[in-house]
């Protein structure tokens, strides 16, 4: 796939999870590097919210090996006076990549499950995409 067609693909896909009820905002990040590969919402702070949720993901790396009995992580969720934050991870720890979506979005009031039916397309996208960041930087 031609790379500019990829990041039109996943940027719109991006778009289209921060038009579901619920949701203030999200990014899609390089947990590796930190890097925003792309932003939606409302929210005008949504890329510092991100940079900064993705150490909620750093941290669940490191102490992987304490919470292997429970398996591979679905999401890491935190909730804030102002919202709940949702960190989902996008590639698999076997693929090149660590990319996950930091969502911004209001508790009990998201409709997760298009949320949830949006990020497997992003993920089918990037899996097959061959495209790293190392190529859109």
């Amino acid at each position: 796939m031609p790379v500019q067609t990829f990041i039109e693909q996943y940027r719109a896909c991006v778009k289209r999870i921060a038009t579901i009820k619920g949701v203030h905002g999200i990014a899609l990040v390089d947990s590796d590097s930190g890097m925003v590969w792309a932003e939606a919402g409302l929210l005008v702070d949504i890329e510092a919210i991100s940079e900064a949720a993705v150490e909620f993901w750093r941290l669940h790396q490191r102490l992987r090996s304490g919470l292997k009995s429970l398996g591979e992580p679905q999401a890491l969720a935190a909730t804030f006076e102002n919202g709940l934050m949702w960190v989902v991870p996008v590639t698999l720890s076997s693929q090149r990549e660590n990319l996950v979506a930091v969502a911004i979005a209001t508790p009990g009031a998201t409709d997760w499950s298009g949320v949830q039916s949006e990020l497997r397309s992003l993920r089918s996208l990037v899996g097959a995409s061959g495209v790293n960041s190392q190529v859109l930087s």
